[in-house]
């Protein structure tokens, strides 16, 4: 489905439901998909990451030994956001687990640099914006030292919320 961004914004507030926890987010993204499976190769906002992205819990005897591991590997990416002035994380892995995120594809128009027309036909439906409702279920697959290490940086300093990592969304359904 091919939207101009306002047609996106208008659809999206009036889709908002009040009784959420979480305000609706928008996200810019790349669609792809890999056999029957879809993700959204995303940026996100370390607030965003913090306050929506699960992280599972180890459990048993073999737990506690994850969980000094965790401590240490999350401590040293808190301090390395909160002392580095230059900040590159590994992209995130984020599972969808429950919710419905939309997809709003983005046409590419006419432009000085190439007609549209030229465009290869896989990047038909690639570009556009993810929109979570703010009532998925987000889990860390993979980087949940980096998550819990965000988590405690932005603890120590707010002002690191509107910092930017990458992140890709695995749909829990093709």
């Amino acid at each position: 489905m091919r939207l101009t961004l306002m047609t996106i914004l208008v659809e999206m507030a009036m889709q908002t439901n009040s009784s959420q926890e979480l305000r609706p987010l928008q996200i810019p993204a790349l669609r792809a998909h890999k056999g029957n499976q879809i993700y959204y190769v995303t940026v996100l906002r370390l607030r965003d990451v913090v306050e929506r992205v699960e992280v599972p819990q180890s459990q048993g005897s073999e737990g506690k030994n994850q969980q000094k591991t965790q401590e240490f590997r999350s401590n040293k990416i808190r301090d390395y956001l909160l002392l580095k002035s230059q900040k590159l994380c590994n992209t995130l892995v984020i599972k969808v687990c429950s919710g419905s995120p939309r997809w709003f594809e983005l046409e590419i128009q006419d432009n000085n640099l190439f007609s549209s027309k030229d465009l290869l036909p896989h990047l038909n439906g690639m570009l556009g914006i993810l929109y979570l409702h703010g009532s998925e279920k987000l889990l860390v697959a993979d980087g949940k030292n980096i998550v819990i290490g965000m988590s405690k940086a932005l603890e120590i300093d707010n002002s690191l919320e509107s910092e930017e990592v990458s992140a890709i969304f695995v749909s829990h359904s093709a």
